[in-house]
């Protein structure tokens, strides 16, 4: 197998867009697979939005209205 074959099925592959979904530095492959793997684009979006919203605007009210 040539890297000229690894490229062309890369490009092929029906997940690659999923790459996009985590936060990975440029230039990464991350393979480790006792890990929580690479923080995805979700989970840090939701964390900021009970960061901000839920805890920060809600307050003791969010165990009832977040469904804490």
């Amino acid at each position: 197998m040539t890297r000229e074959n690894c490229v062309a099925l890369d490009a092929e592959d029906p997940l690659a867009s999923f790459r996009s979904r985590f936060l990975m530095p440029d230039g990464v492959i991350y393979l480790d697979g006792n890990s929580l793997g690479p923080l995805s684009r979700a989970a840090r979006d939701r964390l900021q939005e009970v960061v901000d919203i839920d805890w920060g605007r809600g307050l003791i009210g969010s165990w009832t209205e977040a469904d804490w």
